[in-house]
């Protein structure tokens, strides 16, 4: 499945627009183990982290409960760690950096928002910043 959302790019960066999608598994009535997000990124160069920052979902990832990383040809990539920062900012680094296709990273929020249209702010090796739609399957 490919669900690319376009947004603005870096200024005199060659490796400028990054393409992200935020999928979410619907949230289960009475389920109290939250929800699956699965953060699709497109890898244009080798990447050592990635960092979500949920404040706008008033959602909180939950680490402990498992992280999945893997490319778009289904080979794992190893992580390095996987926190939850002070500001509520997910953060990831890689033991080895992806280089290109694409990327998935899932993982388990506490909730999904209420209906409308969403978006988390995300932001790679701590320059690159984009925004990823949520969007919500099934």
């Amino acid at each position: 499945m490919a669900c690319w959302t376009p947004v603005g790019s870096v200024p005199d960066t060659p490796r400028s627009e990054l393409r992200a999608t935020l999928l979410a598994a619907p949230a289960t009535p009475g389920a109290v183990d939250g929800v699956v997000h699965t953060l699709v990124l497109e890898v244009d160069g080798p990447m050592a982290s990635v960092e979500i920052d949920y404040q706008s979902l008033d959602a909180t990832v939950v680490p402990d409960r498992g992280i999945r990383v893997r490319t778009d040809d289904d080979q794992p990539i190893a992580v390095d760690d996987a926190r939850v920062a002070d500001d509520g900012t997910f953060a990831v680094t890689f033991v080895d950096r992806p280089a290109d296709g694409a990327l998935f990273l899932e993982y388990s929020v506490t909730r999904n928002p209420d209906g409308g249209r969403h978006a988390v702010s995300v932001v790679v090796d701590g320059e690159r910043h984009t925004e990823a739609r949520l969007v919500v399957i099934g």
